[in-house]
Formats: C-alpha cells, sequence, structure tokens
C-alpha cells in the first residue's frame, strides 16, 4: 500500500519543493499565495512534468517555481477561451435545434415528449437507457 504523504504547511511546501526537489523560488511570499490560491496538487501535481526528471525525482536544472506558475496560467487562459466559444457553439445548436423543432411541431406543443420526434438509433436508444 502506498505510504500517505504528511501534511505539510505552506512554508514547509515551498522548502520541500526548493531544498529537496531543486526548485528555484525567487519570490517566497508570491510563490506561498499561489499555492494558497490555486494548491500544490493542481499547480506542482499538474504542471511539473515539462520540468521534471523522474530518474532523479528533482526539477531539471534552473527550473523555477515562476516556470511551473506561467504554465498554469497559460493553460488556464486557453482553458477560459476555449470554454467561451464552446458555450456560444453549444447555445447556437439549442438555438436551431429549438427553432426547427417548433417549425416543426409549433401547434402539438407536447410532441417534444415523443421520442418517435427525435433521432432514434439503436446506438442512441442503448446510451439513453
Amino acid at each position: 500500500m502506498k505510504s500517505i504523504k504528511p501534511f505539510l504547511t505552506y512554508s514547509q511546501q515551498i522548502q520541500h519543493l526548493s531544498q529537496n526537489k531543486g526548485l528555484i523560488i525567487n519570490d517566497l511570499s508570491s510563490a506561498q499565495d499561489a499555492l494558497e490560491k490555486i494548491s500544490y496538487y493542481a499547480l506542482i501535481g499538474g504542471y511539473k512534468d515539462l520540468f521534471y526528471d523522474r530518474m532523479t525525482r528533482t526539477y531539471k536544472v534552473g527550473t523555477t517555481f515562476d516556470d511551473i506558475l506561467l504554465l498554469y496560467n497559460f493553460d488556464d487562459a486557453l482553458r477560459d477561451l476555449v470554454f467561451k466559444y464552446i458555450r456560444i457553439i453549444e447555445q447556437e445548436m439549442r438555438s436551431h435545434i429549438s427553432y426547427h423543432f417548433c417549425e416543426m411541431y409549433s401547434n402539438k406543443q407536447s410532441e417534444y415528449l415523443n421520442p418517435l420526434n427525435y433521432y432514434n438509433t439503436k446506438h442512441s436508444k442503448s446510451s439513453t437507457s
């Protein structure tokens, strides 16, 4: 069974990254603020792979906390951008579906409840069951 990692305060997390893992931390206060807002697991666990040497279990020489934080911030901005446009596409698709369905069945308001008015295949029926 894998051992449970001990609880570390933010200061201890920073000390562990710096002393045990070889990560360069230029601004301790800023690093602690980032860990408080994002969390160790989400930031370090999620973004270390580009900078981490699994054989030595340390960071590549010259890697800074800011390198990891910049990658996290880039990914966060990209996620926001993609999500924004996915929401727009989803809204437009719902609008088109609603429009065409109402165009066809507007005189029978309850027809949206009839499964026969939807695209039904063996595959789509099994995925909703």
